[in-house]
């Protein structure tokens, strides 16, 4: 009987960002009498863990390198001598300033080593990780074989000119093809009748500049426009978050829904899907929104090679929430909403299509061992 191999996952979090759920996602699907994910993590939880462990993965805590490297170099050390792996692949939305990872997977005969990007930009760097992640950056590929982006901006700034492969923030696009009925309960039991259903899903974190959709909210509220937001994510600014929605008066109009499993029927409800982040990767979210037929506002820090249906419309954020309020105003709600999943499938944002590939990429490499 064949040996199930196992894959090393590293870098998720506490946090079910949009990370966390894209490797889940894969992970749901992946051939488990072949391939089986184990989790690396130096957070106290991690998202998806009891999913993860009833799906056969363990979960591995490494001791946080800022309170001991040579702790967390010595957990690394028992790691790879105790458990053979046929691949790392390190999931991250910031440049590297530790290779203890790739560099101990290597001395060990992991024969897979991946760092898969997921963003172009990090918020506020300090010091010190500027200086650490360019002395680490030289030395990348003495350590890491294979090169992973969500997209080519992702790619270019975590890589700069070394060759890597794009792997698309793919969706399960059959959930999110538009249903009526659905519409209809969660728009009724979230009492949006005769309002536009203005929304986000994501993490509450200076990043995804939720404060912003606030003030589009309080400037929506002054011109007397009928709408509701709904915001679906938990994260940092949660508290701040409800406090300012008080203070402003914005209790009946702006619900933070916290995290949510069932992110289509969510979709189905709103009318307009916003994303105002200061910086992304290339989000998933809004092949979600699309595949749902959301027409979308999105900040000019977005990559333009998200916009795969013709329904992101890109708006400064520099200008004032005036001009987002006025876009939210004069954009047509169609009363019949055309999703648009087929069209992701065809340009390659399915996920069992990506999984396949994945699967075919890790039997190949087994071949040649």
């Amino acid at each position: 009987m064949r040996e199930i191999r196992r894959i090393l996952i590293v870098g998720l979090t506490s946090n079910p960002g949009g990370m966390e759920t894209f490797i889940m996602n894969i992970y749901r699907r992946f051939d488990k009498t072949k391939y089986q994910f184990d989790f690396l993590t130096t957070d106290a939880t991690m998202a998806f863990s009891e999913e993860a462990e009833e799906l056969g993965g363990r979960i591995f805590f490494a001791p946080q390198k800022r309170k001991g490297v040579a702790a967390y170099r010595a957990y690394l050390e028992t790691l790879f001598t105790e458990n053979h792996f046929l691949a790392v692949c390190y999931q991250r939305c910031r440049r590297l300033t530790d290779l203890s990872v790739f560099a101990i997977a290597k001395a060990k005969g992991v024969p897979i080593r991946v760092l898969h990007s997921h963003s172009t930009k990090i918020l506020n760097p300090s010091f010190s990780y500027r200086v650490l992640s360019a002395l680490a950056f030289p030395r990348l590929s003495h350590y890491i074989n294979y090169f992973f982006a969500c997209s080519p901006d992702a790619g270019r700034w975590m890589f700069g000119n070394r060759p890597f492969t794009v792997i698309p923030n793919c969706i399960e696009t059959e959930r999110f093809t538009p249903n009526s009925e659905r519409r209809k309960q969660i728009r009724n039991r979230l009492h949006a009748e005769g309002k536009v259903v203005l929304g986000t899903v994501g993490r509450l974190s200076d990043v995804k500049n939720p404060l912003y959709l606030l003030e589009i909210a309080c400037e929506l509220k002054k011109r007397a426009f009928p709408f509701v937001f709904w915001h679906v994510g938990e994260g940092e600014l949660y508290s701040k978050m409800s406090e300012l929605i008080n203070e402003r008066g914005l209790k009946q109009d702006f619900l933070l829904l916290g995290s949510q499993k069932d992110i289509p029927t969510y979709m189905d409800g709103m009318d307009l899907f916003l994303l105002p982040s200061l910086y992304e990767g290339f989000p998933m979210v809004l092949m979600e929104a699309q595949a749902s037929g959301l027409p979308c506002l999105v900040s000019e820090a977005v990559t333009r090679d998200a916009n795969l249906s013709g329904e992101l419309h890109f708006l400064p954020l520099t200008d004032g929430v005036s001009t987002w309020a006025d876009a939210i105003e004069s954009t047509v709600v169609p009363s019949v909403r055309q999703g648009y999943a087929e069209l992701l499938r065809e340009k390659g944002y399915d996920l069992g299509r990506l999984v396949e590939r994945m699967e075919a990429f890790l039997d190949q490499i087994e071949e040649e061992e």
